[in-house]
């Protein structure tokens, strides 16, 4: 939208346009810093309808100028616009959920050369070794799944993001129910956690206190790295680990995460974040299988 004014002073103005900015997002706050850049103000105008539940804030954007003509003010305007549209396509064209993985893809296979995995693959790993993993691993599950339900209940808005915490904690609770199932564990067993599970379990806690986004991201390098694993593993089916290979080599985790992350990752500050997150959780999976 492109109009003229008078303001009661006297000085001309340019209302370039009107944005509905989601203070609740983070890309909000990223958008509002690139404002001095192009001279333009901020002023606040009441609430005009309403998302969901929620009554949005809109932001009305001044440009002052001189009266130059409106050629002046056409190429103002569409300066800007050019700008606000480079600014979106180079945010929406980032495949941020790719990135997270490609750039950590030496932690992969710094994992997957890791004694324990490699004799998995050779069939020479200790049962007692597995055993202690497997208890880790339903610890892990555990202290997960805890978290999610209550990720669950805090998090009303936005709705894609509570949808899937819901879908998340539904997975994790029906793999529980199984661990316990196959081990036939009753309720719920207090195993005690190694130094890399506490350290694993204790970035998920502060990432709770997060942006929901957040726990999003701590979630999805355990779901990507186990399926990159067992497709990676070369273990035969005569060897007595090839179940394990078999249960995690079929996960397809870009059918939970990408569109949400893509979505909602959209500001440097928010990818900086995610992809801090991402490795350091690569890494708490890495300590995890090899503490094993």
């Amino acid at each position: 939208m492109l109009l003229s004014a008078i303001s009661d002073d006297g000085t001309p103005l340019v209302v370039l346009s009107d944005f509905n900015i989601y203070p609740d997002l983070p890309h909000a706050a990223d958008f509002l810093a690139l404002l001095p850049m192009f001279d333009l103000k901020q002023f606040a105008s009441p609430a005009t309808h309403k998302a969901g539940k929620q009554l949005n804030l809109i932001l009305t954007l001044l440009h002052y100028i001189q009266l130059c003509g409106m050629k002046t003010m056409m190429s103002a305007a569409l300066s800007f616009i050019l700008f606000l549209s480079s600014l979106s396509y180079s945010l929406a064209s980032k495949d941020v959920y790719e990135d997270l993985w490609n750039m950590n893809l030496d932690i992969a296979n710094k994992t997957l050369q890791l004694d324990f995995l490699q004799q998995m693959q050779t069939n020479n790993l200790q049962a007692e070794r597995y055993v202690s993993f497997t208890l880790q691993d339903i610890s892990y599950v555990q202290g997960v799944t805890k978290m999610l339900k209550m990720m669950r209940k805090k998090v009303r808005r936005p709705t894609d993001i509570r949808d899937f915490m819901t879908r998340r904690y539904t997975s994790y609770k029906k793999f529980l129910d199984l661990l316990n199932q196959q081990y036939f564990l009753q309720g719920t067993p207090f195993i005690k956690p190694t130094p890399a599970m506490k350290k694993y379990l204790a970035t998920y806690r502060e990432v709770m206190e997060k942006d929901p986004i957040y726990f999003a991201v701590a979630l999805l390098p355990c779901a990507r790295l186990w399926v990159w694993l067992a497709n990676n593993l070369k273990i035969s089916k005569t060897n007595v680990y090839f179940t394990w290979k078999e249960d995690n080599k079929d996960g397809h985790p870009e059918t939970h995460y990408k569109a949400l992350l893509n979505k909602y990752l959209n500001t440097k500050q928010a990818i900086k974040y995610a992809k801090d997150l991402f490795q350091k959780q690569m890494q708490n999976e890495h300590d995890f299988f090899a503490t094993s």
